[in-house]
């Protein structure tokens, strides 16, 4: 028994050293970009883009070209599959089956291992693949701006971004990201993206539990059954910080970046940046450029991030969840063990980041190791102005976040006998 657990974990890393090996041989492959890239450009874009990160040394949009654009998008695709295939794998390890399996065999089966992992697999790769195809399908009725964009053109912006936004992946083939001038004041593609990063968020259980037609069969013979408790943490947490941080950008922005905008224009603006805010990482109003009130609302929104089974980053809502109630412990171990990870890792993290760049603001500093831990990929703009060491760290915060926090978190939950309709953790 020991030994499957240990396998568990032990594939769940391999799986990501695999995908950033292979990752770093292609992208050192000539042709991936208009310049030579550096060995530590390459790898610093490799783990962000497989930790679904996004945070760059280099200017992706303007020096990766369409090859290297398309490698980074299969990196992004091919890490969104692992994290969603684990979490779920894991909760299917601790009987949390029946949040998101259609199929009672597969929840029954003590066989074999490896079949019940192949069919998720294979769930998810058709999941995201019908959302994304959607996902850049409404972006490219949208797409509009203040230049003309050939049909060409819609149809790269649209395609990169309906799978880098559905994956919260951050990365961008904009220059300047939604702050691009030529789209930046297209409030309708900004709020269609939101549509997206919202969509992408709520997570794989959600998803199901809401359009499966097992779901809706059963609510249309039993009109008194309610969503499973995974997807009302997930839309009620989703619709509470988007409309509370919505709220506080917008008082906090009124006189600045929302200036001589009308009602509408800045709600959407402020709706758009606290969605990808959320570990999404996109961004219309560069962050060094707002209210430094807003950094406690930035800080929180990072942190909580998506919702479990998704490919967002965070802590994720079901895990605040548990924090806030007291009966919903991890095992006989407090959810405090979890809390000491997270914040041991920051608390290192910043600590040496402030040892090997001492001439960069506290205040920097303490986002850029947020903004990586959490994989959500905004920047005050100083990630590529870190030093050689700097930038290993936030390399290994990266790691931390999207691999650590489900290991960890699995440690925890592994002993607990678990009733079927808890939620997942991550």
């Amino acid at each position: 028994m020991m030994m499957r657990k240990f396998n568990l974990i032990r594939s769940f890393i391999l799986f990501y050293l695999c995908l950033s090996v292979i990752g770093f041989i292609l992208l050192s492959l000539p042709g991936i970009a208009n310049r030579p890239l550096t060995n530590l450009e390459v790898l610093f874009t490799t783990i962000s883009a497989v930790t679904l990160t996004g945070l760059q040394i280099c200017d992706f949009a303007g020096i990766f070209t369409m090859q290297g654009q398309l490698i980074v998008l299969a990196l992004i695709q091919f890490g969104a599959i692992i994290i969603i295939s684990f979490s779920l794998y894991f909760g299917w390890m601790l009987a949390k089956g029946s949040l998101f399996i259609d199929n009672e065999k597969l929840l029954n089966s003590e066989t074999s291992h490896i079949n019940p992992f192949k069919k998720i697999l294979r769930n998810i790769c058709i999941y995201l693949l019908a959302f994304e195809l959607v996902s850049s399908g409404i972006l490219y009725a949208f797409w509009t701006g203040d230049v003309h964009f050939t049909t060409t053109e819609k149809l790269g912006y649209a395609f990169f971004h309906g799978v880098s936004v559905f994956c919260h992946s951050g990365f961008s083939n904009l220059e300047g990201n939604f702050s691009n001038p030529n789209i930046s004041h297209s409030y309708l593609l900004l709020f269609a993206v939101t549509g997206v990063i919202v969509l992408g968020s709520i997570g794989y259980a959600t998803t199901f539990d809401l359009i499966s037609i097992k779901r809706l069969r059963e609510r249309m013979l039993d009109p008194d059954k309610n969503w499973t408790l995974q997807t009302r943490i997930a839309l009620y947490s989703t619709i509470g910080l988007i409309a509370g941080g919505s709220i506080i950008w917008y008082i906090s922005e009124i006189d600045r970046s929302l200036a001589g905008k009308k009602l509408i224009e800045a709600a959407f603006t402020a709706i758009f940046n606290v969605a990808g805010a959320r570990s999404a990482g996109f961004y219309s109003v560069n962050v060094s450029t707002i209210a430094h009130s807003l950094s406690i609302l930035y800080t929180v929104l990072m942190i909580i991030g998506a919702s479990a089974s998704s490919p967002g980053g965070g802590i994720k809502t079901s895990v605040l969840s548990s924090i806030f109630t007291k009966k919903n412990r991890i095992g006989a171990i407090p959810m405090r063990l979890f809390l000491y990870y997270v914040a041991g890792v920051l608390i290192l993290s910043l600590i040496f980041l402030m040892a090997v760049d001492p001439e960069i603001p506290k205040s920097s500093l303490r986002f850029e190791v947020l903004s990586a831990f959490t994989n959500t990929g905004l920047s005050s703009g100083i990630t590529p102005t870190l030093s050689l060491y700097g930038k290993y760290i936030l390399m290994l915060d990266m790691v931390l976040g999207r691999v650590g926090i489900p290991v960890v978190l699995y440690w925890l939950m592994q002993s607990r006998k678990h009733a079927k309709n808890e939620v997942l953790m991550f």
